[in-house]
C-alpha cells in the first residue's frame, strides 16, 4: 500500500511506574483445606455480630482477617486459627467496640495499619497499628487507636494507595479526603460528591 509510511513510527516513551511495595516478609498463611465442616463452623460464628457485616479485609500477606459490622465492632483474627479445628474461645486476636456502626476496613500495603470508617460525626476516621497481632504472644487488651480529624460526618469507605503513602476516605459529608495517615495531615480533598466505594489503580 503506497499510503503506508516508509518506516514504522518510533515507539512512544512511557513513564515507568514506581515499584509496588511488598507486604511484610512473612510466609504465606498455611491454611487448612476448606471443608463443609470448616464452612459450617465459620457460619456458626455469626454469633460474633449483632448486625450485618459491612466490610472484610485480609492483610496483604494473608495472615490477618478484619471484619467490621454495623453493630459497632471490628474483629481481627489470625487466618490460620480461624479455619483450624477444634473450635474454641479466644481465636480472635483483637476486638474494637464503637457506639456507631463501622462501614469499612482496609489494611495498609505493609499490613501494619488498619483503617476504618465509622458512621459517626465524632471521630469517624481512625487507624490502628496491628503489627503486634501477627505474633503468637498474648493478645493486647487495649491497642491505641489514632483519630484522623477532618470529616464533619461519618466515613463510608476507606482505601490505601498501593505505594502506602496515602489513606483516602469518602464521607457522608460529601467529601473525599487524602491523608498522610502517619501524621494525620490532610493532603487534598474533593468536595461535593457522595461516594459509596473507592478503588485505586496500582500506579
Amino acid at each position: 500500500d503506497n499510503n503506508l509510511p516508509a518506516h514504522p513510527p518510533e515507539p512512544t516513551a512511557t513513564a515507568t511506574p514506581e515499584p509496588i511495595p511488598t507486604p511484610n516478609p512473612r510466609a504465606a498463611a498455611n491454611l487448612p483445606p476448606l471443608s463443609p465442616e470448616n464452612i459450617n463452623n465459620i457460619a456458626l460464628k455469626s454469633q460474633w455480630f449483632a448486625d450485618e457485616v459491612a466490610s472484610l479485609a485480609f492483610s496483604p500477606d494473608g495472615h490477618l482477617l478484619a471484619a467490621a459490622s454495623w453493630d459497632g465492632t471490628v474483629w481481627i483474627w489470625k487466618t490460620e486459627t480461624l479455619l483450624s479445628e477444634p473450635w474454641g474461645s479466644g481465636r480472635e486476636r483483637y476486638k474494637l467496640n464503637h457506639t456507631f456502626g463501622v462501614n469499612s476496613v482496609a489494611f495498609s500495603p505493609d499490613g501494619n495499619t488498619l483503617a476504618f470508617g465509622i458512621s459517626s460525626i465524632d471521630n469517624p476516621l481512625q487507624v490502628l497499628d496491628v503489627s503486634s497481632l501477627y505474633d503468637d504472644g498474648p493478645v493486647f487488651s487495649d491497642l491505641p487507636v489514632r483519630v484522623i480529624d477532618g470529616h464533619s460526618d461519618g466515613v463510608k469507605n476507606v482505601a490505601f494507595t498501593p505505594d502506602g503513602r496515602l489513606l483516602i476516605s469518602a464521607s457522608f459529608d460529601d467529601t473525599i479526603r487524602l491523608w498522610n495517615y502517619r501524621t494525620g495531615e490532610e493532603i487534598n480533598s474533593i468536595e461535593g460528591y457522595y461516594v459509596e466505594k473507592i478503588a485505586i489503580t496500582r500506579n
